[in-house]
C-alpha cells in the first residue's frame, strides 16, 4: 500500500495544519479505517458510505 502511504503523507505534510479542527478530526477517524477500505476510498474511487468524509477524500485525492 505504498501508493496510499504516499497520498496520505502528502495531505498530512501539506494540508492537515491549514485544515480547520473539523477537517482534522475526520482525517484522524478515516486513518482508523482498515487500509483496503482506505484503498477504495481513495485510490479506487469508491464513495465512502457516511457523506461527512466525501469532501476530504476528494481533496485527498486531487494531491
Amino acid at each position: 500500500m505504498l501508493e496510499l502511504d504516499f497520498v496520505l503523507e502528502r495531505y498530512l505534510d501539506d494540508h492537515y495544519a491549514a485544515a480547520d479542527g473539523a477537517e482534522q478530526a475526520l482525517f484522524r477517524d478515516l486513518l482508523t479505517a482498515q487500509d483496503p477500505e482506505l484503498q477504495a476510498w481513495i485510490l479506487n474511487g469508491i464513495t465512502h458510505p457516511d457523506a461527512a468524509f466525501r469532501p476530504l477524500i476528494s481533496r485527498i485525492r486531487g494531491i
